[in-house]
């Protein structure tokens, strides 16, 4: 009887953890030129440092290596946590709930949102109806 050979259905979660250990493996503290501007490029783009250092799609580095990076490079640093701060503050003014308040017309963009137009819930007072 002959045997089947079988091929690999891709990489077990054991294997992308050793690579991603591996990758760092003998590189000096902090980060690489490349990846520092990688990272700055992606501030500058809107993200901040929780989105870069936490894995997702936008991942560079852990948060440990980013702190270490922030300390051999206080200045790099300091514009890194003033651009993440700015962009925090941006993507909270889009998603909060008072946002809203602010709008000229309904939804639907018929009516005007003042005067008689307007209703505010009582239980959810950051709620315009």
């Amino acid at each position: 009887m002959e045997k089947i050979e079988r091929l690999p259905l891709g990489q077990s979660q054991a294997d992308k953890c050793r690579s991603g250990w591996a990758r760092w493996v003998g590189t000096p503290p902090g980060l690489p030129p490349e990846l520092a501007s990688k990272f700055m490029l992606g501030l500058h783009g809107g993200k901040t440092i929780k989105d870069m250092t936490h894995y997702g799609d936008d991942h560079i580095c852990s948060h440990d290596r980013f702190q270490k990076h922030c300390e051999l490079n206080p200045e790099w640093g300091v514009e890194a946590r003033r651009l993440s701060l700015l962009n925090f503050k941006t993507k909270a003014s889009i998603a909060s709930p008072k946002r809203g308040l602010k709008f000229e017309f309904c939804s639907s963009g018929r009516h005007r949102m003042e005067g008689d137009n307007v209703w505010q819930s009582k239980t959810r007072p950051t709620h315009r109806f």
